[in-house]
């Protein structure tokens, strides 16, 4: 609900002017040109402020203050051309009147800070400000003055009965006099500071006296201000303004960073949940690899173990099967049931989610893959030369490195399929350059077109059929060397295919 504003103003050139700025800055405006307009308009309405003019057609402005005074809640801002020092100080004696302005001002600036005074002073009353003060005509002009702005107030009269306040209430700003019994004020600032959740709350110091020392200390340990006694009151709110827009500043950049930490917070919780499905998806692709691969390493071991079931029945038709070719045939068949669960084994430890970090050399890991696809390759008539200039020992997860060496090898193995190499090939160099090791694997499958060579390590990028990839594996392999092994991965082409490169700097 806008606030409902009354402007009080002989000039019309002023008073539409006025008007209309306020109007457009969503303000509920009325206008009156003079003392009897004001009072009828008064009669049946209220309002929340009034811009009021010193100067009328029809005698002075100051005649409306008592009508303000009588209605309460009204909030006066004098607007006028007088500098009558004397007067300004008996108007603030008004306890409607919060502020006075001067005419002698650029109009649209003026109008924006009679704007911005409003909607600050409408947002005060969500502050509390606690006023501490043995004297009570002290504690009542403070009142009065703080509930100008429109701050709920609370009071004490001593040091001990503050500390009870701030710690039962939401406090945000505290007003304290120096000199007070039972607790005197810079022992109260002390005893606030310490308070964990109030070590930023604002803290001003009424005194009357003048010790440069005293007013240095309580500066020095936490005071946000320091006015002397007896005080203007119009110097006094200045400064209170001063103090609660500071506030309400570090509130608002407090309020800020909340924001942005809760949207990184929900950020990271998406990425966390978008990385673990990525490596979900993954780890299923990774299973329809390894039962391509188990398949590879157990054709051969199957074929010959039907053999062996084929002789034995042969044998039996014959009438030839004996003890001795019995126990051949079994010897040989467990054997080859062996081998195939050694197959098992060797995937079952490569595949299993082991954080365990050990010492070992680039060439042992480099043998962990080639123990899974070196087979399959095999297979599709692939050879693979491992070529060691410097064998490096690192302090790895080695199956990490293991499945990345695995993901370029079988990205490799697809390319020399689908391109139909004759004498298809892959050279796995190992190598060490100061204190960086190197691994390299080169293939001869022609290179990879330049156009989508820069998108390879993307997640789900992929150039295999549909259904064929899903355009993880890079991705996680680049993942797994840049976030785990501190390293990097990368991909050019050579004259006769690709070469991807695995840089891993040493401690």
């Amino acid at each position: 609900m806008p606030n409902s504003i009354l402007i009080v103003d002989g000039s019309k050139l002023v008073n539409d002017n006025l008007t209309k700025y306020l109007t457009n800055a969503n303000f509920d405006v009325v206008q009156a040109f003079s003392i009897l307009q004001a009072k009828e308009i008064l009669t049946n309405s209220d309002f929340e402020f009034c811009l009021l003019d010193l100067n009328l057609p029809d005698g002075s402005g100051e005649e409306l203050l008592d009508i303000f005074e009588e209605k309460e809640g009204v909030k006066v801002v004098i607007f006028t051309f007088e500098k009558d020092n004397k007067k300004r100080r008996k108007l603030f004696s008004y306890n409607c009147v919060i502020d006075y302005i001067i005419k002698e001002r650029n109009f649209n600036e003026l109008s924006f800070n009679i704007v911005e005074l409003i909607k600050k002073i409408s947002t005060n009353d969500q502050f509390n400000i606690l006023i501490v003060d043995d004297s009570p005509t002290t504690l009542m002009i403070l009142n009065i003055l703080l509930q100008k702005r429109g701050f709920n107030i609370y009071e004490a009269t001593n040091g001990v009965d503050a500390l009870n306040i701030i710690q039962n209430e939401k406090i945000d700003s505290v007003i304290a006099d120096l000199e007070m019994p039972q607790m005197s004020g810079d022992k109260l600032l002390a005893k606030i500071k310490k308070i964990p959740e109030h070590i930023s709350t604002p803290i001003m110091i009424l005194s009357g006296t003048s010790k440069a020392e005293m007013i240095s200390y309580v500066i020095k340990n936490g005071a946000s201000d320091f006015i002397k006694k007896p005080f203007v009151p119009e110097e006094f709110i200045l400064k209170v303004d001063k103090m609660m827009e500071d506030l309400k500043q570090k509130k608002l950049i407090k309020h800020q960073q909340e924001l942005l930490q809760s949207k990184l917070d929900k950020e990271i919780q998406k990425n966390w949940e978008y990385n673990k499905m990525l490596i979900h998806q993954s780890k299923m692709a990774e299973m329809g690899e390894m039962l391509t691969y188990i398949a590879h390493q157990w054709r051969q071991p199957l074929n010959a173990l039907g053999l062996v079931l084929q002789k034995q029945k042969l044998f039996f038709s014959m009438g030839t099967l004996d003890e001795k070719k019995l126990n051949e045939s079994v010897s040989k068949g467990l054997n080859l049931v062996s081998q195939m669960s050694n197959t098992i084994e060797d995937f079952k430890n490569f595949f299993k989610d082991d954080k365990h970090i050990q010492n070992i050399y680039i060439s042992e890991v480099i043998d962990k893959a080639l123990v899974i696809i070196e087979p399959t390759l095999e297979a599709n008539g692939i050879s693979v030369k491992v070529h060691t200039e410097i064998d490096t020992k690192l302090s790895i997860i080695a199956n990490e490195l293991a499945q990345v060496i695995l993901n370029i090898l079988a990205n490799a193995m697809d390319a020399l399929i689908i391109n139909e190499i004759k004498k298809p090939k892959i050279d796995i160099n190992i190598n060490q350059i100061n204190n960086i090791a190197l691994v390299s694997v080169e293939d001869n499958a022609g290179g990879i077109d330049a156009e989508i060579i820069e998108h390879i390590f993307e997640p789900y990028f992929t150039t295999k059929q549909e259904n064929k990839g899903t355009g993880l594996g890079l991705y996680m392999s680049k993942t797994i060397v840049k976030d785990h092994i501190n390293g990097d991965i990368s991909v050019s082409n050579t004259d006769k295919g690709a070469i991807f490169t695995i840089v891993i700097p040493l401690k």
